[in-house]
């Protein structure tokens, strides 16, 4: 019996050293989740390069805390030197909530995107996801790369306007304009005006030339050599421009921009249903560009 006491004791004891004390919550954490739903990613997965995805993020900080940070790194094929951050935005509030939508590389490849937030005792929480991007088109053997994208404009915050030729990929805008690195890869950029007419504009200090061609879609597609490509452009008695505007479906520009020559088809330009604001009024085009690797 004595034996038998003095485990239940023992037991006992055990149970309570490891219960939180009565009548005292844990103390509030630093937390960020992200949110599930339809066309969200939220895990780790293998997708066709060229998509845009979105991502509905939240984090708190507990009461008597407050955020003071939130940051998104994307690391490119788990390599340091291309980590790009592509917002980091100071805050002051106990919550923060937000839809990121961003397009994967048009490569074969590896992104691993990290969203992170910190409070001001300088606690850290993230969460990341790698996405492993494929293509079959551009592979070594392919004279030159095909890349497929959109551009739209929702928000200052919501936004993909900005394209790099050399990995096929469109930029959020103010990415792009508070990051040097990152500007530092795009060619051109797409713009909305208030009639919603869309042009295409070189970036300032990439010299990118852009010149109208009579190609019709059937020759878009059947331009498949490298030497071909590159006479569209160089051949061309079209006046060369910065900037060409009220872009069409199915129009194609030829273009020149650093060491690459191309070509870009307007796919489609479509309305659709923004639910924010209630409307039809976001405008979304599809391109598609054929170009010098």
């Amino acid at each position: 019996m004595f034996k038998y006491n003095l485990l239940l004791f023992t037991l006992i004891s055990l149970v309570v050293a490891i219960l939180p004390s009565c009548g005292s919550d844990p103390e509030p954490r630093t937390s960020i989740f992200f949110a599930s739903g339809n066309s969200l990613v939220t895990q780790n997965q293998s997708v066709t390069g060229g998509q845009v995805f979105s991502t509905s993020v939240y984090a708190e900080s507990g009461v008597g805390n407050q955020l003071k940070n939130f940051k998104i790194t994307c690391i490119y094929d788990s390599i340091a030197r291309d980590t790009i951050v592509y917002l980091d935005s100071t805050l002051q509030a106990s919550e923060f909530g937000l839809v990121f939508t961003f397009a994967t590389r048009n490569l074969n490849g590896k992104e691993t995107w990290i969203y992170s937030v910190k409070d001001e005792k300088d606690v850290e929480a993230s969460r990341r996801y790698t996405l492993t991007t494929t293509s079959t088109v551009n592979v070594a053997t392919q004279p030159f790369y095909n890349f497929s994208s959109y551009f739209y404009h929702k928000s200052a915050l919501d936004n993909l306007q900005y394209f790099a030729l050399q990995d096929g990929s469109a930029y959020p805008g103010y990415a792009v304009r508070n990051n040097a690195a990152l500007k530092s890869k795009v060619d051109f950029y797409f713009n909305e005006d208030a009639a919603k007419v869309i042009s295409v504009q070189a970036l300032t200090g990439t010299d990118t030339k852009f010149k109208n061609t009579a190609l019709t879609t059937t020759e878009f597609s059947d331009t498949r050599t490298l030497a071909a490509l590159q006479a569209i452009f160089n051949n061309s008695n079209a006046a060369s421009e910065n900037a060409l505007f009220n872009l069409r479906k199915n129009q194609i520009i030829a273009f020149k921009s650093k060491n690459r020559t191309g070509i870009m088809r307007i796919t489609a330009i479509e309305k659709t249903f923004d639910a924010v604001k209630n409307d039809s009024t976001l405008v979304q085009m599809r391109y598609d560009v054929k170009t010098e690797k």
